[in-house]
């Protein structure tokens, strides 16, 4: 996944990294040069996490300068991890856990969103109690009780989503040919 700060001309990007049965993320910042070339600001970083296998990471950075990454992870069942940096990114050490989200089990996804005040929002698709649905939890110094948006056609396994000028938009497919889109702006569905 890629953030990509025009106002700076920096691009930031986090993969997961599950080698050796050790789950982490890889984090890199570049500089984006005028000439269309890339400089590193810094060698990749590798963040291990608390899961045994990562995917479907995002990254985003918050009003406030901090980087934010979000990730589904397997342990017993799939569930979400979060992680912030709010300085010295290129050391791994300074890349701090923000856990306690209220997951469902089995998440299919995580996507943070930027928020005003360094706040930031991480939604997530799941089944919950058989019901396809999309879980939202707002981080203000803590996270949120979670806003629960559900509707049985949506597939959150099959979504897509865009940071479109601060709002998120997902889109997801049932098990027909019709997308459904979602839009979350300022904390709201």
């Amino acid at each position: 996944a890629f953030y990509c700060d025009t106002t700076n001309n920096q691009l930031t990007y986090v993969g997961v990294d599950n080698a050796g049965g050790q789950s982490r993320f890889s984090h890199r910042s570049f500089a984006m040069n005028s000439d269309g070339t890339l400089t590193a600001d810094y060698a990749e970083v590798l963040v291990t996490t608390s899961g045994s296998t990562d995917y479907s990471p995002s990254i985003t950075e918050d009003s406030s300068g901090d980087l934010w990454v979000a990730m589904t992870t397997i342990q017993t069942v799939r569930y979400i991890e979060a992680y912030e940096c709010t300085t010295s990114c290129g050391t791994g050490g300074n890349w701090v856990s923000r856990q306690n989200l209220d997951n469902p089990a089995d998440s299919n996804f995580a996507v943070i969103t930027p928020l005003a005040s360094g706040n930031v929002a991480v939604t997530t698709g799941a089944n919950v109690d058989g019901i396809s649905s999309f879980r939202t939890e707002v981080w203000t110094g803590s996270w949120s009780s979670f806003t629960l948006t559900t509707n049985t056609g949506y597939a959150p396994q099959q979504s897509g989503f865009w940071h479109i000028g601060g709002t998120l938009i997902i889109g997801t497919r049932n098990s027909g040919p019709t997308i459904h889109f979602l839009s979350f702006v300022s904390s709201t569905w």
